[in-house]
């Protein structure tokens, strides 16, 4: 089914110019309008809220499932460090190259 046209509009004109004549007509229109304004209004602002609702839902789930995650993580690998508690990482001794002191020979046909 198509919206209606030119002539259907003419015809639903005609028809409730001859049901509710010509000094109810202005107010009717005036007060259907309103009428549609309120209901977009109230449809708008319902959106809104079912908008802001989703929006919170989705940022609540998704921090549920990193908290998750990380205490998996914690779990099953058993870290040591910042993502296990709170305290700082230690820096792990590096072992010390010994210094040699003595000069390396010297091969005087080398170019």
């Amino acid at each position: 089914m198509s919206a209606p046209g030119f002539w259907e509009w003419a015809f639903l004109a005609m028809l409730a110019l001859m049901i509710f004549g010509p000094d109810q007509l202005p107010k009717l229109a005036r007060s259907a309008g309103q009428v549609i304004g309120k209901l977009k209004r109230e449809a708008s602002s319902t959106l809104d809220e079912l908008k802001q609702a989703s929006d919170f839902e989705e940022f609540s789930n998704i921090g549920r499932e990193l908290r998750g995650t990380t205490d998996e993580l914690r779990r099953s690998t058993r870290l040591s460090g910042p993502i296990a508690s709170d305290a700082r990482p230690v820096k792990p001794k590096s072992a010390s190259m010994p210094t040699v002191t003595a000069k390396a020979p010297f091969d005087p046909d080398a170019p």
